[in-house]
């Protein structure tokens, strides 16, 4: 399952984030990570429960905790993958 999933992800605001699936198999999002650009500080973000996340749709995920505004978002899988925020 882990070479099926691919997703893009996109900061909407300090507490929102949107994945969307390109993949062939629903993925669910465990964690958020965010690196500050400037001084490499990262963040971690534990999420409530995992977000399912399915074939070629959309999820906007609500973050407990904030995470700034031109920080490098990734989400991380239950199968282990990563996926960062484009440039």
């Amino acid at each position: 399952m882990r070479e099926k999933e691919k997703l893009a992800v996109e900061q909407t605001s300090d507490r929102k984030i949107k994945v969307r699936n390109e993949g062939s198999t629903t993925s669910f999002i465990i964690r958020v990570f965010a690196v500050n650009p400037a001084d490499n500080n990262v963040k971690y973000v534990k999420l409530d429960a995992p977000v399912a996340v399915k074939i070629l749709s959309t999820e906007e995920i609500s973050l407990p905790k904030k995470i700034q505004t031109g920080w490098k978002i990734s989400v991380v899988t239950v199968y282990g993958n990563i996926f960062w925020e484009e440039s």
